[in-house]
């Protein structure tokens, strides 16, 4: 289920970066989805390394700290 639910998050990551950009919360909130996932599948560097971008991104575009509470889980 876990590589099943990346897939869906990798394109919906792909799709808001399209549509969107890289500087949009919805990018960010992918991010942080893919970082819950990764840290689920027992992937903590990878699962840092998306959390830190959605973080940058979140920082960037102005949102406030509660906005990273999904990211420091």
């Amino acid at each position: 289920r876990l590589f099943e639910a990346e897939s869906a998050v990798r394109l919906s990551l792909l799709q808001n970066l399209k549509k969107r950009g890289h500087y949009a919360s919805e990018t960010a909130q992918a991010l942080s989805s893919l970082g819950a996932i990764f840290s689920e599948q027992g992937r903590p560097g990878d699962a840092e390394a998306v959390d830190r971008a959605a973080i940058d991104i979140y920082t960037k575009i102005g949102q406030s700290n509660d906005s990273f509470s999904p990211c420091l889980k």
